[in-house]
C-alpha cells in the first residue's frame, strides 16, 4: 500500500520511528506498526504530534531475537524496560534517554501469541478518573473506591484530570508506582485484590489473518511493516477508523480489547 503525505515532519525522523524500525529490520526481527502510529501514518501520511508513544507488535516466536538485541537498541539512545504478565514478557519498552529525551517516544513492543487463528496479547489499564470511561466493570469495594480517590487526587489532580486525562509525572504517588510497576508481575498487580480495582487485565484477541503474513505500507518514500489486512485491521480496532475522533479510550473503544484475564482468552480460544 502507498500512501503520499508528509510523512515524518522534521530533522527527518523526530520521534525516532524510522530509527528503531531500520535497526529491528537489520536484526532480522519481524514485527509490524500497531496502534495509534499505524493509524496515523494511514490516514494522515504522518504521526499524530499527540500522540505519547509508538506501538509496535511481534509475535511470541521472534521474543527471544528481540531480548537478545536490546544491547543493540539501547545503543540508539533508549533504555529498556521488559513487563512480565505472569512470568511472561508481554511488553518491550524503548523509553529515550539523554539528548533524545525531548524528541522521541517511547516505543512499546506488544507480544503476541497465536493460538490457531487467533491472536492474542495481555493488556492492562491502570484507573482514569472521569469523563474517562470506568476501566472496571465490576462494583468495587470500600478499599478499591478510596484507592480510585487517591489516584485521581494525587496522580491526576481534580480540575487536570477533567481535562487531560494524563498522570502528572513527578508527582511522589507516580514515581512510587512508577518504580513498583517496573520491577512487579503485571498479572499479579491486575489479578490481585485490591489492585485488580483500579489496575485491570485486559486481553487483545485479533483474527491472525488481518495481520499474517505481514504487508507493506510506503509513506514518503519509506516502507514500513504493517498488518496484511490493513484496512479491515483498523475496521476491527478502531470502527470508522477513517474520521477523527477527539476522545478515544482503548480499554472501551478498541474493537480487540476483551475485559477478560489473558489466561482466560488463551484457554477459551484453545478450545474453539
Amino acid at each position: 500500500m502507498d500512501k503520499g503525505g508528509a510523512g515524518l515532519n522534521n530533522d527527518h525522523d523526530p520521534a525516532g520511528l524510522y530509527t528503531v524500525i531500520e535497526r529491528l529490520r537489520a536484526l532480522a526481527i519481524p514485527f509490524w506498526l500497531d496502534s495509534g502510529v499505524l493509524l496515523a501514518l494511514v490516514r494522515d501520511g504522518q504521526i499524530n504530534p499527540r500522540d505519547k508513544d509508538i506501538d509496535l507488535g511481534v509475535e511470541a516466536a521472534g521474543l527471544d531475537a528481540l531480548l537478545a538485541a536490546l544491547p543493540d537498541l539501547e545503543k540508539l539512545g533508549y533504555r529498556s524496560l521488559v513487563l512480565r504478565y505472569r512470568g511472561q514478557v508481554f511488553c518491550v519498552g524503548l523509553e529515550p534517554i539523554g539528548r533524545v529525551a525531548d524528541r522521541r517516544l517511547t516505543v512499546s513492543i506488544h507480544v503476541f501469541h497465536r493460538v490457531g487463528e487467533w491472536l492474542w496479547a495481555p493488556q492492562t489499564q491502570l484507573y482514569v478518573p472521569p469523563p474517562a470511561p470506568d476501566v472496571y466493570r465490576g462494583r468495587r469495594s470500600r478499599l478499591g473506591r478510596w484507592l480510585c480517590r487517591r489516584l485521581e487526587q494525587q496522580m491526576y489532580g481534580r480540575a487536570e484530570a477533567r481535562l487531560v486525562p494524563v498522570p502528572k509525572r513527578n508527582s511522589l504517588v507516580s514515581r512510587v508506582l512508577r518504580f513498583f510497576y517496573l520491577r512487579l508481575d503485571k498479572g499479579w498487580l491486575a489479578e490481585t485484590w485490591p489492585w485488580r480495582e483500579v489496575y485491570v487485565p485486559l486481553t487483545w484477541q485479533v483474527p491472525a489473518r488481518l495481520i499474517l503474513p505481514l504487508g507493506e505500507l510506503q509513506v514518503a518514500g519509506r516502507v514500513y511493516p504493517v498488518p496484511a489486512r490493513l484496512e479491515d485491521y483498523l475496521a476491527y480496532r478502531y470502527g470508522e477508523w477513517r474520521r477523527p475522533v477527539e476522545a478515544w479510550y482503548y480499554w472501551h473503544d478498541d474493537g480487540a480489547v476483551v475485559h477478560e484475564k489473558p489466561l482466560v482468552v488463551k484457554k477459551r480460544l484453545q478450545k474453539c
